[in-house]
């Protein structure tokens, strides 16, 4: 399979734009402008590796570099190289997510109230646990900013909001409440699950009801050359997708309601760290 980082061209045509003969800005915008549209359409579906999309792709940046007359480094003297990657769909039915509290017990409903993508790391996955509040789950030296200040998280799963603090700077805000940091920033702190809640705001990025276009979807990753999906944690023995308002029955009796939250959230205001009373647990199989 031919694997290529498209995002990588883009710095590399503003380099061959300013390392040439010097061009107005206008026709640098042009031109930046419609190498974006064409690896954006919608013709090309997402650019999924391995698709006829991503092909496509692939060979329109192929061929802009060898108009800007970049040497092949890749596989063979193309400019490709052969990666191994990983694909796992979800079973059909196998999603299940639990919420348990004293002799109450609630089972959520795949897509409508919660969702499950497929595990790259394991065929299948079961865990059971206490539960903890983590406001965003982030923690970053950088921005002097920690949700696990004050709570413990070790052996249990964390309960998240989508997103970031609306004072963080764009990108660095964008890389600390990407999934992977949220992960890595859980794993220190030894937890062993993540439940992601959907928020209001995040709704203004991402209806819930879009979810439903992820079922059946494949995930897929790098495989290293330890034979493990680079990125995936083997500590995070589950992790799902809950919306906001299934969300609320995790909240009875804790120092803050749910509803309190979400409006701190939507108003920029700080979000505190707790205990959450209750187990949740999460099971699935899945496909490689």
């Amino acid at each position: 399979m031919r694997v290529f980082v498209l995002l990588g061209c883009f710095s590399l045509f503003v380099i061959s734009s300013v390392s040439a003969e010097p061009e107005s800005d206008h026709l640098l915008q042009n031109r930046l402008k419609a190498h974006i549209e064409f690896l954006a359409d919608d013709l090309l579906l997402g650019r999924q590796p391995g698709s006829d999309g991503y092909k496509i792709a692939a060979n329109y940046v192929s061929s802009q570099f060898r108009q800007m007359g970049l040497l092949p480094a890749g596989d063979n003297g193309t400019y490709f190289q052969q990666v191994p990657l990983r694909r796992a769909f979800l079973e059909a039915g196998s999603a299940e997510l639990h919420f348990k509290k004293g002799e109450e017990a609630t089972s959520f409903v795949f897509v409508d109230q919660f969702f499950m993508g497929p595990e790259l790391e394991h065929t299948s996955s079961e865990l059971e646990a206490g539960l903890v509040f983590a406001g965003y789950g982030i923690e970053s030296e950088e921005l002097d900013y920690n949700d696990y200040m004050g709570i413990n998280a070790e052996g249990k799963i964390v309960v998240l909001f989508s997103g970031q603090p609306h004072d963080f700077p764009s990108e660095e805000g964008a890389h600390f409440a990407s999934s992977m940091e949220k992960a890595k920033a859980a794993v220190r702190h030894g937890a062993v699950g993540m439940l992601v809640i959907h928020t209001q705001r995040a709704s203004q990025r991402y209806q819930w009801d879009r979810v439903s276009n992820r079922v059946g979807k494949p995930s897929m990753g790098w495989v290293n050359a330890q034979g493990n999906v680079q990125g995936e944690f083997e500590q995070i023995q589950g992790t799902a997708m809950l919306s906001h308002t299934a969300a609320e029955e995790l909240f009875e009796d804790a120092p803050v309601d749910l509803a309190t939250l979400i409006e701190r959230d939507n108003n920029g205001e700080a979000l505190e760290s707790f205990d959450l009373h209750g187990e949740v647990s999460m099971r699935q199989r899945s496909t490689h």
